[in-house]
């Protein structure tokens, strides 16, 4: 008996496989799935200046507008971002997606996407706040409608969002590259789209983490917040008080000028008599409040 005879289903599978055509309505959702994911990471992309004219929605500045927005990002924006986001790493199955020879799948992933780029938005409206912050004057003391921005929540949030902001980057990233890999061949499509979903079930994770740490910003008592983040600026704080001494000990003992005329060793910046008795003054102040957190530090542990 011949070969081919004693395995009769060896050719046909092999000739099936060679000649299987993937219909042009498929290969045209998933380029349209690829270049949506392309957009959706362009719009967190970390390395392309910030367009204050994007176009979002906008969110007033004033305290009442503020809390609003803070509201409505734990209560609403977060709640179904992560919703959308969790279903990513199983519609990017790869098994699923080459079966998916009717398309539903790939109609339900456009429809995600939409729902994504929504949400998204949303997002950046609220992130955009703080960006155009971080970019004017800081607000006077006597101004009453922007006292939210004085204090540290909206520093804490505005940190944990450009957190996230990240986190959002490299998972659109991955589910880009992962649509892209359907245009390779089916013998190196296995391998890469594994690592490819590897990557994106792991950034599901960190997107999750980062939505738990904004919305724990927004809940948490503005005291608990500097009381969590006090020992991570004690060093910089050791800096400044360092820095402080240096200037204020060139002020009241000015080096010995050079054989050019220009005094040595002094430092770039240097304090003016008017400003020398404040100096002076502040330091203890820095020293205290430093031990005074240290101590609540200590006791809450």
């Amino acid at each position: 008996m011949s070969e081919s005879a004693k395995n009769p289903t060896t050719a046909p599978s092999e000739s099936t496989e060679s000649t299987h055509v993937v219909p042009e309505s498929i290969l045209q959702l998933q380029g349209l799935i690829y270049q949506n994911f392309r957009r959706l990471r362009k719009k967190f992309d970390p390395y392309v200046l910030w367009d204050p004219t994007y176009p979002v929605g906008s969110v007033k500045t004033n305290r009442e507008a503020w809390n609003e927005a803070l509201n409505k990002l734990q209560f609403n924006i977060l709640p179904l971002l992560r919703q959308q986001i969790n279903t990513l790493p199983k519609l990017l199955n790869p098994s699923e997606l080459r079966e998916d020879m009717n398309g539903s799948k790939l109609r339900l992933m456009t429809e995600i996407q939409s729902e994504l780029d929504q949400s998204t938005n949303h997002l950046l409206s609220i992130l955009s706040v703080h960006r155009h912050k971080s970019d004017t004057s800081p607000p006077q003391a006597d101004d009453p409608d922007l006292q939210e921005f004085k204090q540290f929540r909206c520093r804490a949030v505005s940190l944990q969002l450009e957190y996230l902001n990240h986190q959002l980057y490299f998972i659109f990233r991955f589910c880009s590259s992962s649509m892209r890999e359907f245009k390779k061949p089916t013998n190196v499509l296995s391998h890469s789209h594994q690592n490819r979903r590897c990557g994106i079930v792991e950034r599901t994770t960190l997107v999750a983490d980062a939505m738990d740490k904004v919305i724990k910003c927004i809940t948490s008592h503005e005291f608990i917040l500097i009381q969590e983040n006090w020992a991570k600026e004690v060093s910089s704080h050791d800096n400044q008080i360092t820095e402080l001494s240096q200037l204020i000990h060139q002020a009241t003992n000015p080096p010995e000028p050079e054989a050019n005329g220009k005094p040595s060793g002094q430092l770039a910046r240097s304090l003016s008599k008017h400003a020398l008795p404040l100096a002076q003054s502040l330091i203890p102040a820095i020293k205290l409040s430093r031990l005074f957190f240290k101590n609540i530090i200590e006791l809450l542990r």
